[in-house]
């Protein structure tokens, strides 16, 4: 331990000693009058490569501290149906550049690689600084080039909005006294219009693990399949209507087959139109469900039929001060209103001071509609080796964290060296 606090001594004493200006200089000619007239950007982005977009936009000045900055952009997204992003970048003036604000859009394909889709980004990027810079000292040095002409011309889509995705995956590991190995597919089929939306899935997985306990082998196998379905018509900005079709089996839960019908109707506070910075949903679910049980339940049941309804609501926010996405839902059997189950689920991310931020996610949930467990004791190994659910009356995770920052508020440079 005194080796190591003797060398980052050492090393912070190099770095005061000899500061970057006299080891290594950005440029050969003076900028230096240039940039610090240049405006001040803060950039709010959980998922950005801000080292690229530092390197590729060197006309502003980046600060770390939101008080400072005179053009906020928070930049959000949303998954289009086509399977890419469509990411939102909406700029704020403060300062200088008080009540000019903008809202630009960028739209990634499925099949876009990520140095693509960060490439889209600074370019919508630039796009958006145009209407500050011109309004401060770099405005002379702005030339405006087109880079091809382009003809309108008429698309038609094969297709017809359709996309489909297919993933196949498995894994392998294992040591002396134990292996295991898993296999994986999905086929998911979706069709996005401004006037409906229709997802098809239909997916497979299957565990099997071994151990060796006292010489002997004890084997688990798990296996879940099913399929869904859920079509969606936008009535209005507002309010939409649609339908449920899920299809299960699983060992695990002792479901040989299920099968659930449920139309639904939802309503947002917020228009749609501003779904990438504010939602506030409310769903009503109605359904029937029918079901057959690899063994018998402890209600004594190897099939039954059963009708149940759902409320949730649902409150996503992302803002300047940090984001927050809440939804509550409450689910019930009309048969017996006793058996029921209500989760809650939360992430907040607060940025509560200069340089503080503080984060927390979890959920919990109280489970009262386990009707599938199976009727007969387990043994330890199948609990151990979760062969099958276990009767519980709840569920829980929680994660919370803060993070301080502090320093130089500007952040310009971008020095790759040693991966950081």
């Amino acid at each position: 331990m005194r080796y190591i606090i003797v060398l980052i001594a050492l090393i912070l004493t190099v770095a005061f000693l000899f500061p970057e200006e006299g080891i290594l200089k950005q440029n050969d000619f003076n900028l230096e009058n240039i940039k610090r007239n240049a405006p001040k950007l803060f950039v709010d982005c959980q998922s950005c490569d801000l080292d690229h977009i530092r390197a590729n936009i060197s006309f502003v000045n980046y600060v770390t501290e939101v008080n400072e900055t005179q053009i906020y952009l928070l930049i959000t997204s949303l998954r289009t149906g086509s399977g890419g992003y469509e990411y939102t970048l909406e700029f704020t003036g403060y300062k200088d550049f008080k009540e000019i604000n903008d809202r630009l859009k960028y739209v990634s394909h499925q099949n876009d690689t990520d140095d693509e889709v960060r490439e889209g980004i600074v370019k919508t990027l630039k796009l958006g600084l145009i209407g500050y810079l011109k309004h401060s000292d770099l405005a002379k040095y702005i030339d405006i080039t087109f880079t091809e002409k382009l003809d309108p011309t008429k698309t038609t889509d094969k297709w017809n909005s359709w996309v489909f995705n297919l993933d196949l995956s498995g894994w392998v590991n294992g040591e002396e006294l134990y292996n295991s190995k898993n296999l994986r597919y999905s086929v998911v089929a979706d069709r996005v219009t401004p006037q409906s939306r229709v997802s098809l899935r239909i997916f497979s997985s299957k565990y099997e693990s071994s151990y060796i306990l006292d010489d002997e082998e004890v084997n688990s196998i798990s296996k879940t399949r099913g399929g869904s379905g859920v079509y969606v018509i936008s009535l209005n900005d507002h309010w939409s209507f649609g339908g449920f079709v899920n299809v299960y089996s699983s060992t695990y839960r002792n479901k040989s087959l299920e099968l659930r019908l449920s139309p639904a109707i939802e309503y947002n506070i917020f228009p749609y139109s501003d779904a990438t910075k504010k939602q506030f949903r409310f769903q009503y679910k109605f359904g029937y469900e029918n079901v057959k049980y690899n063994e018998e339940t402890i209600y004594e049941k190897m099939s039954e039929s059963l009708y149940f309804h759902q409320l949730s609501g649902a409150l996503e926010l992302k803002q300047k001060w940090g984001s927050i996405n809440t939804s509550l839902s409450l689910f019930s059997y009309l048969h017996d209103f006793s058996k029921y189950s209500a989760m809650i689920h939360s992430r907040i991310s607060w940025r509560i001071v200069k340089g503080l931020s503080f984060e927390m996610s979890g959920s919990y949930s109280l489970i009262h509609n386990q009707l599938y467990l199976p009727k007969g004791e387990m043994t330890n190994e199948e609990i151990l080796l979760h062969v099958s659910a276990l009767k519980t009356s709840y569920d829980y995770w929680v994660s919370a964290g803060i993070r301080f920052t502090f320093g130089s508020v500007f952040n310009n440079v971008v020095n790759p060296r040693f991966g950081y």
